[in-house]
C-alpha cells in the first residue's frame, strides 16, 4: 500500500511550522514491517518529525521507518538520527554542507521539482 503525505511549511508572524496532511494514508498501519519515507531533498527536520508523528499515530513502530533522501543537510541528518531515541533509519546519497539564510541546501540540487518533474 502506498500513501502520499504532504508536509508544507507555513510562516506566520516570523515563525514557521510544518503542517502535515496525511489524509491519504490508511488509518491503521500497525502491520507494516517497513515504511520507506522517500524525500528528494531534506532541508528541514521539522517536516520529517511531523511525518514520523503521523506514521506512529497510525501504529507504525518507529524502528520500522526509514527516511531515504537524495541529499540533506548535516543538521537534519543529526536531528533525524535522534528522533524516537535513534530508532529511525536514515539513508542519504549525499550530505550537503548546510543551508543558507533562506533554508535552501547549499550547494543543493536547485529547485528539484522544476528540474526533475513532479
Amino acid at each position: 500500500t502506498m500513501g502520499d503525505v504532504e508536509v508544507c511549511k507555513v510562516t506566520c508572524d516570523d515563525t514557521s511550522k510544518a503542517v502535515t496532511d496525511s489524509s491519504s494514508l490508511p488509518a491503521d498501519l500497525s502491520d507494516r514491517d517497513l515504511v520507506l519515507v522517500l524525500v528528494p531533498v531534506m532541508n528541514d527536520h521539522n517536516r520529517c518529525e511531523n511525518l514520523v508523528e503521523a506514521l506512529t499515530q497510525r501504529g507504525v513502530d518507529a524502528g520500522s521507518i526509514v527516511v531515504v533522501a537524495l541529499t540533506m543537510s548535516p543538521d537534519v541528518a543529526d536531528k533525524l538520527s535522534k528522533i524516537e531515541g535513534g530508532a529511525i533509519g536514515v539513508v542519504s546519497a549525499t550530505i550537503d554542507s548546510g543551508v543558507d539564510k533562506r533554508g535552501f541546501l547549499m550547494p543543493g540540487l536547485g529547485v528539484f521539482h522544476e528540474r526533475y518533474g513532479e
